[in-house]
């Protein structure tokens, strides 16, 4: 499995950070943060907090839109004009285009979720980078 390694020695490099959506394409991510102005327990928080978000790839979104498309199709057979009787290979095709297009919204609204998640993140970060680094210049 590929590795990839992120060192970031200032806040400007944190928005070169992304996500990945496919989970099985995914390399292992190694972040670490290197800065003398911030303690080593907010570098720790700050590292676990990107991690996590840079590894959410949208894939419970899909699953769930996934599921609403099988169920939906489920109730369809039962409720709708095509009976459980009338069932052919053409309907049963229907149910499987109407899931991957459900599977598909909801991974592409997983993918944006996630990409706002950790955009919010690395903005919260980022100011309080800045934030330890003035009080980090102001006391010399």
């Amino acid at each position: 499995m590929k590795k990839i390694e992120y060192i970031i020695q200032n806040p400007e490099q944190l928005t070169d950070l992304k996500i990945w959506p496919f989970p099985f394409f995914r390399p292992e991510i190694n972040l670490k943060i290197e800065s003398e102005a911030i303690p080593e327990e907010q570098k720790t928080t700050w590292e676990k907090r990107l991690k996590k978000r840079m590894e959410d790839c949208g894939c419970e979104l899909a699953g769930m839109g996934f599921t609403f498309g099988a169920f939906s199709y489920v109730i369809w057979i039962f409720a709708g004009p095509t009976k459980l009787i009338d069932l052919n290979l053409n309907h049963i095709w229907q149910g499987i285009l109407a899931a991957l297009a459900l599977l598909t919204v909801g991974k592409l609204i997983g993918l944006r979720r996630a990409r706002r998640k950790l955009d919010k993140a690395v903005k919260e970060i980022e100011s309080m980078w800045k934030l330890h680094l003035t009080q980090a210049q102001s006391q010399f």
